[in-house]
């Protein structure tokens, strides 16, 4: 299965400076790719090169649908777009928000587990509510190591939080160390991939924008009795039995 070389790292408020460590501990012959959700505005500007300025000797670029993985790159969400790897490259999706922000962090975390199951290593940062709880369990599910800074290390605890009631994580560190880590991890051997479950393979297509029939979305969400305050459009509610139920527009406002 070759070496742990797939990092998706998602983080929220108080997640930058965390950010900036991390990447700044990373030698520049890494051998691995590393992926990096931070919740922005559509419109957002200015945050490639605040992380630019900082991630040592890896070049950081915006992700570009198409775009070939490389390792030794650091590839950074698009303003109102998924960030979702698919085999070789990266795919931009316009599917529905999640957890109210679009990118969110979840669907590349599912994406990565979907892809490359245990070569991932997934990594939560300071944030607000809950977004990247689910995905990490789903890269535990799927073989890949899971990090979590540790709450009382974050500007905003929630995230991590999260993440700690869901998953059985790996190691739970102050972001300070994680960097440190995660250098030494991607020489690790990936271990055996295990079955991915037909529901990250279900949401995976969901956050890309493919139409979705009713009756395979009726295996993983119920109707809400709700509507989309922004456009109107149906929401629905994935059932309990994901780690953290969530409501969703389909209709990808």
């Amino acid at each position: 299965m070759g070496n742990r070389d797939i990092i998706v790292i998602g983080g929220s408020a108080g997640a930058t400076a965390p950010l900036k460590q991390i990447l700044g501990r990373l030698p520049k012959d890494l051998p691995a790719a590393v992926f990096v959700v931070l919740h922005l505005p559509a419109q957002g500007i200015g945050l490639l090169s605040t992380v630019a300025s900082a991630a040592g000797p890896l070049p950081v670029v915006q992700a570009e649908s198409g775009m070939v993985i490389s390792n030794g790159h650091v590839y950074l969400a698009a303003p109102d777009h998924h960030l979702l790897l698919y085999e070789s490259h990266i795919m931009l999706g316009r599917g529905p928000r999640e957890n109210m922000v679009r990118p969110a962090i979840d669907p590349l975390f599912r994406s990565a587990a979907l892809q490359y199951g245990p070569r991932v290593i997934g990594v939560v940062l300071s944030g607000l509510l809950a977004d990247g709880a689910a995905g990490l369990n789903a890269i535990k599910r799927c073989g890949g190591v899971a990090l979590v800074q540790d709450p009382a290390d974050a500007i905003a605890d929630e995230m991590p939080l999260r993440a700690l009631e869901t998953t059985t994580v790996d190691l739970c560190m102050v972001g300070a160390r994680i960097g440190d880590v995660l250098a030494d991890m991607v020489h690790e051997s990936a271990g055996t991939a295990l079955p991915v479950p037909r529901e990250i393979r279900l949401e995976v297509e969901i956050a890309a924008g493919e139409r979705i029939g009713s009756d395979r979305l009726k295996t993983i969400a119920n109707p809400a009795p709700f509507t989309c305050p922004g456009c109107g459009g149906v929401l629905s509610e994935v059932k309990a039995g994901h780690p953290l139920p969530a409501i969703r527009n389909m209709n990808r406002c």
